[in-house]
C-alpha cells in the first residue's frame, strides 16, 4: 500500500513539471536553399520550430534566442533525408563489393551522400531489393 502512495505521489508530481515555456528554434542561414517547392533561394534562411520545420525563405526573420547555424557557401535541402542507404544504387560484383574504388570512403565524406536525382542511377531489378523487403 506504501508502495502504491510513493508513486502516486511521484506520478503526480512528474504530471506538474514545468514544461519549457520557450519552443526550441533553430535558424540555419545565409546558404542556398532548395525548398521542396519552388526555385532554390539564394542565402535563404530555414527556421525549425521543435525539430519541424517551420518557414523557408530569403526574408524570414530569426527569433530572439534561435540558435543560429550559419550556412554561408553551403546547400540546404529542407526535407530532404538521406536514409543511408544505397539500396538498389549499387550491386553485387560492381567494384564497391570486391574491395575497388569507393567514392564516397576516398573523398572522407563517410556515407554523407544527399543526391537530387537518385532515381536517375536507381536500378529496380537489384538483387538487393527482393531480400531487404522480407
Amino acid at each position: 500500500m506504501r508502495t502504491r502512495i510513493h508513486s502516486l505521489i511521484a506520478l503526480l508530481a512528474l504530471g506538474a513539471a514545468p514544461v519549457s515555456a520557450h519552443a526550441q528554434v533553430v535558424a540555419i542561414t545565409g546558404g542556398t536553399v532548395y525548398p521542396v517547392s519552388g526555385p532554390k533561394i539564394e542565402r535563404g534562411t530555414v527556421l525549425i520550430r521543435d525539430g519541424k520545420i517551420a518557414e523557408v525563405g530569403a526574408t524570414v526573420a530569426v527569433p530572439a534566442g534561435a540558435t543560429v547555424i550559419d550556412a554561408t557557401g553551403k546547400v540546404v535541402t529542407p526535407g530532404l533525408i538521406n536514409a543511408y542507404t544505397q539500396l538498389g544504387l549499387t550491386e553485387a560484383g560492381s567494384p564497391q563489393f570486391s574491395g575497388g574504388y569507393n567514392d564516397t570512403r576516398a573523398k572522407g565524406t563517410r556515407g554523407i551522400a544527399a543526391n537530387f536525382r537518385v532515381w536517375e542511377g536507381f536500378n529496380p531489378a537489384s538483387t538487393f531489393i527482393v531480400p531487404a523487403r522480407q
